[in-house]
């Protein structure tokens, strides 16, 4: 059985570790502008950050890729965002499947994607699949 110091003791260090982490959980939501992730802002305050270039890629890849694709996977790190252009460039692997139901690699084959979207829309302006 537990004395009643070592029930106080334990109920203050759980509050205090509950208190810290709700802390530093609203200092990183409201904190400068450091801790967020690196994107571009608009005017009018729009934010659009690389990750939702790379889902306007991967809803255009279901678009224009007629056959299906399998292991879809982002190359990380040659995508990036061109200034100039205003545009993220996001580069993009994946396996096609010309034939469903065959498992013969002759019928599948690796393609690489390239696509750019624009940072103030977010709508994809550029799009080359290249196969491998």
């Amino acid at each position: 059985m537990l004395s009643v110091t070592e029930l106080i003791t334990v109920a203050v260090s759980g509050v205090a570790v509950v208190g810290a982490s709700v802390v530093g959980t609203v200092y990183m939501a409201t904190g400068d502008n450091s801790t967020r992730s690196a994107g571009v802002v608009q005017e009018g305050g729009a934010h659009r950050d690389i990750s939702d270039a790379f889902f306007a890629c991967s809803d255009q890849v279901a678009k224009a890729v007629p056959y299906r694709v399998r292991n879809l996977s982002v190359d990380d790190r040659s995508s990036r965002y061109d200034a100039a252009a205003n545009n993220h460039v996001v580069f993009m692997d994946m396996e096609v499947i010309e034939r469903p139901g065959s498992f013969h690699s002759k019928h599948n084959y690796p393609a690489r994607v390239t696509c750019s979207v624009s940072a103030a829309s977010n709508q994809v302006v550029g799009f080359k699949v290249r196969r491998l």
